[in-house]
């Protein structure tokens, strides 16, 4: 039964909830959606219960949610009725036995009209009382713990509620109290259900008369409403408690000013001004009763979020709302249209305010995002594997585990992308490798076939045997295609042909630039120079094979007086630092020396310096900078070579 009834859910597109004992809403109505709620609207003579959906009413015992307790639900010409066993008499929806029934203005009752007959298990009948009915025999006497008398009547404490003098009214003289409940699973409990002139709260009729704003706020949340009117809180006043004694021009507790406006704080942004739902148009704020709470209703584009409660999608960026920016509501005909609009100095892409700080520029006059090994979000360069650095600069020296170094480009891909014959490559070098549900594959580009050797290889490169290039290897053309060997004056570096001007040793550019196919040349990033971008620029120095850093931060041989970083021309010095030419100096002296602790020598060899792609082996040198006992051009030459993986270098 439990697979019938799944598959007819889903033949009928309801929720699960919809359906008892296989059928839609127990048998006896139909399942119906309203603003995105389904509920169970039951036929007519039906009622809805908490656990069987629609029953039918006869027979619905609502105090135990149980049909016909101690009897059976039948249906005799097309109605309902409880039948019982013998010995036991049928009264409203229940079966009792002779001890549960009295006799009240000649109306047969059970347990007084308070409470249910039932069987103990063994061989006896007892009422189950109602909760403000206390004897257990026949539900006659008031418990005055969970009820009280009003006009000859026993009320339960929950519809009943105070005066100022002290009386005991039901539901605030505006409602009755009623034995219901709303929704499809939520059992049946005593509450007031108002009149027009109240407002259901906490179960509670509320008078209108002690609304204190536009937002249906009570007595100003500093007050107590009564049947009589509103009670002040100490240290407020007013009839609707709205007067702050020791500040008369102050909000009422858990409201914010805004714009000479006071609203609830959970319709508020939580920045500096706060705003109301966000920006405006992309929400109101409004009183649920559901939630008892106000909260925002976010208009069609936006969405709700942790500080914002609406953003419009058109303004949501890295889970803010136009980081590095402001958004921008423009008036239309159907209401607003949002962008981001950017601070000065960064730069829009895509409707994101990107920072400067990621971009390198070349010598090309284009600009290489996070070193090509990363990718610029609001916050700065989210860098690739085993890559770091404020530009992505720093190769850190290890892949994680399943991963393998292929070169300083491409940095580290999954074994099951990299290919061996005829060399080291990734997926052959026509595809990129791809995530895929926690495993790796290649992705192959277009106009290429498989092959167990390459995985991916260009259909140009198969004769008509099938065999791919049997004297030579397949190599990618700066136009995409294949071919089996490179052109005149490129060689195949990765797989693909690159002008041999750009290829150096295990790096292209030096490391230090960006190779431009199509043109044959090298875009040398900012103080690097020469065809293939391994001299220093004017204005630039080698130091300590710490690469080209401008002469502007380097003094006696040191820069920014190691404690710094070398940004563009000038030292960037951390806390407590100040620039002072080529040297941080301690924050308020006037001299570049710097404290005992503070001085770190350059034979250390792991001061971090920005210079944009930066250097292959000096990142991987870096972190064996405590090996004297290995000469840095023995084991930079170690490291040079193609056939060392990463796991041997570090």
């Amino acid at each position: 039964m439990f697979w019938f009834l799944i598959l007819d859910a889903a033949l009928a597109k309801l929720p699960q909830f919809c359906y008892y004992q296989n059928k839609e809403c127990g048998g006896h109505g139909t399942c119906q959606q309203t603003d995105g709620v389904y509920t169970c609207i039951c036929d007519e003579g039906c009622t809805l219960s908490p656990s069987m959906l629609c029953v039918p009413e006869v027979c619905y015992n609502p105090q135990y949610n149980l049909l016909c307790p101690n009897g059976e639900c039948v249906k005799t010409g097309g109605s309902y009725h409880c039948e019982c066993p013998s010995g036991l008499t049928a009264i409203g929806s229940q079966c009792a036995a002779d001890v549960c029934i009295t006799t009240i203005n000649g109306v047969q009752t059970a347990c007084s009209g308070h409470g249910t007959c039932l069987y103990n298990g063994y061989s006896a009948y007892y009422c189950g009382c109602e909760q403000h009915y206390s004897d257990h025999k026949l539900c006659t006497t008031c418990n005055l713990n969970y009820g009280a008398i009003i006009n000859g009547e026993c009320y339960p404490l929950k519809c009943i509620q105070k005066t100022t003098q002290g009386d005991s009214v039901l539901c605030n003289n505006c409602g009755t109290c009623s034995f219901s409940a709303t929704g499809m699973i939520n059992a049946r409990k005593w509450h007031c259900v108002c009149d027009d002139k109240c407002k259901a709260k906490d179960g509670q009729c509320l008078s209108n008369s002690c609304v204190s704003d536009n937002y249906e706020t009570y007595c100003g949340n500093a007050g107590v409403c009564t049947p009589s009117g509103c009670l002040c809180n100490s240290g407020f006043s007013g009839d609707k408690c709205t007067h702050n004694d020791a500040d008369p021009g102050a909000c009422p507790p858990n409201q914010t000013r805004v714009d000479g406006t006071c609203y609830p704080d959970r319709c508020l942004t939580k920045t500096d001004p706060p705003m109301v739902c966000g920006i405006q148009g992309a929400g109101e704020c409004l009183y649920f009763d559901l939630e008892d709470a106000f909260v925002c209703k976010c208009n069609d584009g936006a969405l709700s979020t942790d500080v914002y409660p609406c953003i419009p999608t058109g303004c949501y960026v890295d889970n803010q709302m136009c980081p590095n920016g402001k958004c921008i509501a423009e008036s239309s005909g159907s209401g607003y249209k949002y962008h981001c609009e950017c601070d000065d100095g960064f730069i829009t892409r895509n409707n994101s305010c990107l920072p400067p700080s990621c971009f390198v520029s070349l010598s090309d006059g284009s600009t290489l995002e996070c070193s090509g090994h990363g990718t610029c979000r609001t916050f700065g360069c989210d860098c690739d594997f085993a890559f770091a650095g404020p530009h992505c600069e720093n190769f850190s020296g290890h892949c994680h585990p399943g991963f393998v170094f292929i070169n300083y480009e491409v940095g580290c891909v999954a074994k099951e992308c990299i290919t061996y014959n005829p060399d080291r490559r990734v997926c052959g070098g026509f595809g990129k490798c791809v995530s895929d549900r926690g495993s790796y594959k290649c992705q192959c580009d277009a106009e290429t076939v498989s092959d167990k050797d390459y995985i991916c290889v260009s259909s140009y490169c198969r004769n008509e045997n099938g065999a791919v290039c049997p004297s030579m290897s397949c190599v990618k053309l700066p136009s995409g295609k294949g071919q089996c060997g490179c052109p005149q004056d490129y060689s195949v570096y990765n797989g693909q042909c690159f002008p041999n001007v750009c290829i150096t040793g295990n790096s292209l550019c030096s490391g230090n630039g960006r190779c431009n196919v199509d043109a044959g040349t090298c875009a040398c990033i900012i103080g690097y120079s020469g065809a293939s971008c391994s001299s220093c620029a004017s204005g630039y120095q080698d130091v300590a094979g710490m690469g080209c850093i401008s002469r502007g931060c380097i003094a006696n041989g040191v820069i920014c007086s190691n404690v710094g970083t070398c940004y563009g021309s000038g030292c960037q010095c951390p806390s407590g630092y100040r620039p002072n030419g080529p040297s941080c100096v301690v924050s308020g002296s006037s001299g570049p020396g710097l404290s005992k602790g503070a001085k770190v020598g350059i034979g250390m060899g792991c001061v971090i310096v920005i210079s944009g792609v930066g250097l292959a082996i000096f990142f991987i040198l870096k972190r064996k900078c405590k090996k004297a006992e290995v000469p840095a051009d023995e084991e930079a030459q170690r490291l040079l070579d193609p056939e060392m993986s990463v796991e041997d270098v570090i």
